[in-house]
């Protein structure tokens, strides 16, 4: 999978991180955060965009991606 345009995360990567994660489908930032608990990695409210003062959208930022880069290698040991 290519990073986008804004150096986006393609959708595909959250569809498949939902099956691999057993964590039901949502918005990318609800995924991050269901894939982190799930693993007991702790998701802040840096890891996405939510709860700046624009609102943000469904942007996970570099700190939600450092998390669940963590969460994949738990998975993938577990």
């Amino acid at each position: 999978m290519k990073v986008g345009i804004g150096s986006s995360l393609p959708a595909e990567l959250f569809d498949r991180l939902t099956r691999f994660a057993g964590v039901d489908s949502g918005p990318m930032p609800v995924v991050g955060q269901r894939v982190a608990e799930t693993t007991g990695l702790t998701w802040t409210d840096e890891c996405d965009s939510r709860h700046t003062a624009s609102g943000g959208g469904s942007t996970i930022t570099l700190p939600g991606l450092h998390v669940l880069i963590e969460a994949v290698k738990e998975l993938s040991d577990s």
